[in-house]
């Protein structure tokens, strides 16, 4: 029989054909040597920005084709169980169906409750600061370094429990900043444009939470970090089985029944 955990879904469905190398895992550093100087030369194509790129098409036309609706920036107050589905109460209206799916983020933490779930999630800051564009430099992302189709760097990241502090702080930006040239000192050369500051959706392991619940079915919640790294698996995997009403039984290690475990005396 297939049985799935935590660490194989996410070695085998997430993380397919995402490269990440720096200086302190042992890759060569010449997987990462110059691709060109010149400023007029074409910059290589990263299929990893792609999934940036189209999401926007994706949210908007994706939908659309398959009958369905785009409605962002709909704060719901609140999410209530009905005969035959559920009632999703927005500041722009109500919204109606029979199966709701929890892939709020943070706020999952607020609204998994209405359902008989529980999404303990909790937000992590990482800062990430962005340079000034160059020549084609880096062919391949690293996990501290990456450089756009456009030619900007992105340096990251920083974990900070912050609450939902948002900010930045030149601590964090100065040692993301000093690591950034321990790898590549060719980044000393550019100028930082701007920097910012998010929040991340941590879980207390930092797996991710797909759950269904057994008190309104019909209801779902997923809660991870990166919702982008994990569309795949998403998309091709957990979409299915919401369509199908339940989680199979090889998801119970993403419940979030794994962390009502009493601490040992």
């Amino acid at each position: 029989m297939f049985t799935l955990d935590r660490r194989e879904f996410l070695k085998t469905t997430a993380l397919t054909g995402v490269g990440v190398v720096t200086a302190r895992n042992g890759w060569a550093l010449d997987k990462l040597e110059p691709v060109s100087d010149a400023l007029n030369q074409d910059y290589p194509y990263r299929d990893w920005e792609d999934l940036y790129r189209k999401e926007w098409t994706w949210d908007h036309v994706g939908h659309a084709a398959l009958g369905g609706r785009y409605l962002p920036n709909r704060k719901v107050g609140d999410i209530l169980p009905e005969a035959g589905g559920f009632t999703v109460m927005t500041d722009g209206g109500k919204v109606q169906g029979d199966r709701v799916v929890l892939a709020a983020g943070l706020g999952n933490a607020r609204l998994a409750p209405k359902l008989g779930l529980s999404v303990p999630v909790v937000p992590q800051r990482g800062q990430v600061l962005v340079t000034q564009r160059a020549a084609p430099k880096l062919a391949h992302p690293t996990v501290y370094v990456r450089q756009t189709g456009e030619g900007s760097f992105l340096l990251g990241d920083s974990h900070e429990d912050v609450g939902f502090d948002e900010g930045t702080t030149p601590e964090a930006m100065t040692f993301i900043a000093r690591r950034a040239l321990d790898f590549f000192p060719f980044l000393a050369e550019l100028p930082v444009v701007r920097v910012w500051g998010a929040l991340r959706v941590m879980t207390p392991d930092g797996f991710p939470v797909y759950d269904h619940s057994r008190e309104h079915p019909g209801a779902f919640s997923a809660a991870c970090h990166s919702g982008v790294t994990l569309a795949a698996a998403h998309a091709e995997r957990l979409a299915g089985f919401v369509a199908e009403g339940a989680l199979p039984a090889e998801f119970q290690g993403f419940s979030a029944g794994r962390f009502d475990v009493q601490e040992a005396a």
